[in-house]
């Protein structure tokens, strides 16, 4: 097996635990290719704002690579980066990697019993062997709105987020209420004159506590014999708990959706936002979510929930389903309400004055999750 050639393709988590794995079986000759300009998959790309994983970092983390410094219960976006990049160079990956390389075919022959990787330059590789390690986080998914190509303002997708486009003061709409947005909506919440956050499905959700570690318990983790390996296996079998409930919905499943509801009734005390931020499926059908402060973020008097379906992007902003007319006169309502006795043909945020009109194209940013 040490002859063996073998390709990688993608340099995320799961490609240098490949690498690593390999060379544990004398299997050296790796190459492994890599679109982005550096290793880090998902955690290289989505840097949006309040990045960070779910899963907690003493869990998230290879078993032969353990951190005992981890700065939160869920570390953010540059944490987690630093740490893969640490982990490949201390296990030599890093040599193996060839940045830049986007590949658009991967074609075996059963003659010379070999495969034949392509990039989008030209280049070519051979091997033996053959792994995909491509993960799919850090490949935007556009979604299909027909219009999508009109509208004015400036847009970009949450995994290649426009740093360098200020938010502050401006009307903002965000497609999506998933894993993504619900991490991004609180910051940029903060920022924004108004946001609008269109949502198909409701999310069940579970407490999220993650401010820093004290300096206290870094140091326990790190000095006391044991605490690192009981810490990582209780928040293993926790995993596994929420997990059983998923697989169970009738017994665990039940128990874990109370608690979930019950956490949510907490958080949602404004009935409107709650009707419409309610899921209105089983517990645990879809990923639950886990943030102590999305819910909240809704009920801020400059951002609006909608669960209207966009049936077309214009240059102004959006179109919903039960589109008449349009206001010309700016209302003093609350932010998010129309003016009195009219209706909206091309809808867009309140103002941060709290009249409803149109937008201009250069007031509004989409964004999708």
């Amino acid at each position: 097996m040490t002859g063996t050639r073998v390709v990688i393709v993608g340099a995320g988590f799961g490609g240098v635990a490949a690498t690593i794995e390999l060379a544990r079986h004398g299997i050296t000759d790796v190459t492994v290719l890599e679109a982005g300009p550096e290793i880090g998959g998902t955690w290289l790309y989505n840097t949006y704002p309040g990045a960070a994983c779910d899963v907690p970092s003493h869990l998230y983390s290879f078993s032969y690579a353990q951190r005992r410094d981890w700065t939160r219960l869920c570390s953010p976006q540059q944490e987690i980066l630093d740490y893969l990049q640490d982990v490949a160079r201390r296990n030599g990956v890093t040599d193996k990697v060839v940045c830049g390389v986007r590949v658009t075919s991967c074609a075996w022959d059963d003659d010379t019993a070999a495969w034949t990787v392509t990039a989008e330059d030209g280049r070519t590789w051979e091997s033996d062997a053959l792994v995909v390690a491509t993960g799919q986080l850090s490949q935007p998914h556009v979604p299909r709105i027909e219009g999508i190509d009109e509208f004015a303002g400036h847009t970009f997708h949450s995994a290649r987020w426009d740093h360098d486009h200020d938010l502050r003061g401006r009307r903002v709409a965000v497609i999506g209420s998933g894993a993504s947005a619900v991490q991004f909506v609180p910051e940029i919440a903060k920022q924004t004159a108004f946001l609008s956050v269109f949502q198909r499905t409701g999310n069940w959700f579970l407490a999220r506590r993650n401010t820093p570690y004290p300096r206290w318990v870094r140091a326990a983790v790190a000095h006391v014999p044991g605490l690192q390996a009981y810490r990582r296996g209780f928040l293993f079998h926790y995993g596994e708990a929420l997990t059983a409930g998923i697989r169970h919905p009738r017994t665990l499943g039940r128990l874990l959706g109370m608690r979930s509801a019950r956490f949510m009734r907490r958080q949602l005390r404004d009935p409107d936002v709650r009707r419409k931020a309610w899921p209105d499926y089983t517990f645990g059908c879809k990923r639950v979510l886990f943030s102590s402060a999305f819910l909240p973020a809704l009920q801020r008097p400059d951002v609006e929930l909608v669960t209207d379906a966009i049936t077309r992007l214009v240059p102004e902003g959006y179109r919903p389903p039960t589109a008449a007319c349009t206001p010309s006169t700016p209302s003093s309502g609350p932010p998010g309400s129309p003016p009195p006795g009219s209706c909206s043909r091309w809808r867009s945020p309140a103002a941060a004055d709290g009249s409803w009109r149109r937008c201009g194209p250069t007031a509004r940013t989409r964004t999708s999750a």
